[in-house]
């Protein structure tokens, strides 16, 4: 669970068609949308469960859940079109916030360039084509003999 708060927690509260299409979603009758599998009912209620704390942690993987949710439907639920309509509001809607928020790559497999080479390391990172300092060389198009 990532905790929000601040800003975007903000945007999301003060969103009037957000929250209320998010409310008129739980307030359906799950059983009617859903069938009554207890296994995908678990997992329809962990899902709007999600929806409930929107305001206040991210909503993971919510274009994929939403998705599935849809699909989820039973055939005989009379106002499915609604409901399709009110889960791609909510995912539209979080997918606009949440491009708000920084994208952070970490990536802990690649070393970092040191500050500082011997002749003799550099010998033998030239054999090594994954190094992240052969790479460096490459890149800058630095030969081996310069």
């Amino acid at each position: 669970m990532i905790k929000i708060e601040g800003g975007l927690s903000d945007l999301l509260k003060d969103d009037e068609l957000l929250t209320g299409t998010i409310r008129d979603v739980l307030e359906m009758n799950i059983r009617d949308i859903w069938g009554n599998d207890s296994n995908r009912i678990k997992l329809v209620q962990e899902y709007l469960n999600g929806l409930k704390v929107i305001t206040s942690n991210v909503y993971k993987n919510h274009s994929t859940i939403l998705g599935t949710l849809r699909s989820w439907i039973t055939n005989n639920f009379t106002s499915k079109e609604d409901l399709f309509e009110k889960l791609e509001i909510i995912d539209n809607c979080l997918t606009r916030y949440y491009s708000l928020l920084p994208s952070i790559y970490y990536r802990e497999q690649y070393p970092q360039l040191g500050s500082s080479y011997k002749y003799d390391d550099i010998k033998s990172i030239l054999k090594e084509p994954n190094h992240i300092f052969y790479r460096f060389l490459v890149a800058a198009g630095i030969t081996e003999q310069e």
